[in-house]
């Protein structure tokens, strides 16, 4: 409905009760959205290449975010509520589509500590991600969850961590402490 529109607030009534793919991607004036009360997912690219979208409160009654939500989008900073489950899009058993991916403004992130795992490519190309603490609760770490994140210099990996995949190629990661928790661990993701 939105879409490639010059929209630049938008406020969504509680009458509504879901909304679709792509709703207002590539809409790159779009600043302010308030969603429904009654609205608990966001759904694929809904702010895909929302340029000017800098700030979203993600409200407590969203519970799931699905791949490429803030894909590209202008997001500088975004904390996550415990509500929320990310359910990402897997094209093999590799790669999945990330939610952040190539939010190139992006800098600071608080993330739920229900999460247990960052699916792959879910930060990738966020060039201005210098650092992140992750939640105790990551268990695993997938393959490029990092990549291109070249100003990306520390990650406190949690001491629940198991699984690290290879999630820092191409990132900007000088050293990393790997705990020992960590059971499978692929060494691509210490070269940068």
């Amino acid at each position: 409905a939105f879409a490639y529109s010059i929209v630049k607030t938008v406020v969504i009534p509680d009458s509504i009760l879901r909304i679709g793919e792509h709703l207002f991607s590539d809409s790159a004036q779009l600043k302010y959205v308030k969603l429904s009360t009654s609205i608990t997912s966001l759904p694929v690219y809904i702010f895909e290449n929302c340029k000017s979208l800098e700030y979203f409160e993600i409200p407590s009654h969203i519970t799931n975010i699905e791949s490429d939500a803030f894909s590209g989008s202008g997001l500088r900073t975004i904390e996550i509520p415990e509500t929320v489950t990310f359910k990402c899009t897997y094209y093999n058993e590799i790669y999945s589509s990330g939610v952040f991916n190539s939010c190139k403004n992006l800098e600071y992130v608080s993330l739920p500590n229900t999460m247990t795992v960052l699916p792959s490519h879910f930060f990738s190309g966020c060039v201005s991600l210098k650092n992140i603490k992750l939640p105790a609760s990551i268990e695993k770490i997938e393959n490029s969850v990092f990549k291109g994140c070249e100003n990306l210099e520390y990650v406190d990996l949690p001491p629940s961590l198991v699984s690290l995949g290879d999630a820092f190629n191409e990132s900007g990661i000088k050293s990393l402490i790997i705990p020992d928790s960590v059971t499978d661990c692929r060494i691509e993701s210490l070269s940068s």
